[in-house]
């Protein structure tokens, strides 16, 4: 299977997960997946959903600023037009942003914000990455959702990752 494909079904996996995570504390919410954002709560303000191990390597939430930064083609952080972003960091945990206020640190803080080492994609693409720290997160945080996204969550039997046997 490619990167490109393993990556998409996670991501894909992450929404449908945030989705019922959501749906269980009573946030009604339907998926439409569309560039900008993947859900739409029943209220009506819009959810990205953001799945990326980078917080691991180091200790920072990844936001890309440039999808391809030679061509400033913009990445996500300028074009989605959500309210909420939920980033998870595992499928059990996550920090839930105020879009808005994620997009106004960012903005602000552009020329102070370390970046990730740049990627280079399929096509000689190349993306900038601005690595938000944890410590920064708080003042941008909607801890009403939060509590959506607890280690302890349990999931039905046809969300389980299932391991291969060797």
């Amino acid at each position: 299977m490619s990167w490109f494909l393993r990556d998409r079904r996670l991501a894909d996996f992450a929404v449908r997960k945030t989705s019922e995570l959501l749906k269980r504390h009573g946030y009604e919410n339907n998926i439409v997946n569309t560039k900008g954002y993947d859900l739409v709560l029943g209220d009506g303000r819009k959810v990205e959903v953001k799945f990326d191990t980078v917080i691991y390597d180091s200790g920072n939430i990844a936001c890309e600023w440039w999808s391809d930064k030679p061509s400033r083609t913009p990445g996500w952080v300028q074009y989605s037009d959500a309210d909420i972003m939920v980033y998870m960091y595992d499928f059990d945990n996550a920090y839930v942003v105020d879009m808005q206020k994620l997009k106004e640190y960012v903005k602000a803080n552009l020329d102070k914000l370390p970046s990730k080492p740049p990627y280079r994609g399929k096509g000689g693409s190349q993306a900038e990455v601005k690595l938000l720290p944890i410590e920064d997160v708080p003042q941008l945080r909607m801890k009403e959702f939060e509590e959506a996204f607890t280690r302890n969550a349990v999931l039905p039997p046809r969300e389980r990752v299932r391991r291969s046997q060797p």
